[in-house]
């Protein structure tokens, strides 16, 4: 219940103090384990994520910009508990590596069993990428429709060139970041 109201104050019908409240206290819970699994509920993240891709007219700046924190900062934390299992990984396998070739194929089954067992926990780091993945799929198309360069906005001009552009804004600059982490997530669906 704790974690839906955290949501909700990331919310466009909340003002902006409450946005940046509910993206701090959601950031500083990200090292509780327990409180970061419950976050990565499928339905926690697709509200984050609905929030997080409002089009550019909808919404407010405040509610999107603190949607889109935290929903980067959800993706990085995944980012490094995954990269943290690898290593851990790779360190068990140098410690137990025998140049017996039947040995091989036993740990590689061992690692499919291991994968398996994951999926069908909801708090593994395999179950999490698979909701991650899901949600973030279905926001591919309104990523790209924030990122059109032909949103109407104030024209501003540069030292540098007497062109008067549209600067990006908060919100087309985080989801330039959130397209980076999910292109990190080194997922094949996401590519």
């Amino acid at each position: 219940m704790v974690v839906e109201k955290l949501i909700d104050h990331l919310g466009p019908e909340k003002n902006e103090e409450n946005n940046l409240n509910g993206c701090s206290i959601i950031q500083d819970m990200f090292e509780t384990k327990e409180f970061y699994n419950i976050l990565c509920k499928k339905e926690n993240i697709q509200r984050i994520a609905d929030f997080a891709c409002a089009p550019m007219n909808e919404s407010t700046k405040a509610s999107k910009t603190s949607s889109l924190y935290v929903i980067n900062q959800i993706i990085s934390h995944h980012i490094e508990k995954q990269k943290k299992k690898d290593q851990s990984k790779d360190e068990t396998k140098e410690s137990n590596a025998e140049d017996d070739d039947d040995m091989i194929v036993q740990q590689n089954s061992d690692d499919e069993k291991d994968e398996d067992l994951e999926a069908s926990n909801p708090t593994s780091l395999v179950s999490q990428a698979k909701n991650l993945v899901e949600v973030l799929l279905e926001k591919i198309p309104l990523l790209q429709e924030i990122l059109r360069s032909d949103h109407p906005g104030e024209e501003v001009q540069s030292s540098v060139t007497d062109t008067k552009f549209i600067p990006l804004g908060q919100q087309r600059l985080r989801s330039v970041d959130l397209i980076l982490n999910m292109v990190k997530l080194k997922k094949e669906e996401i590519f």
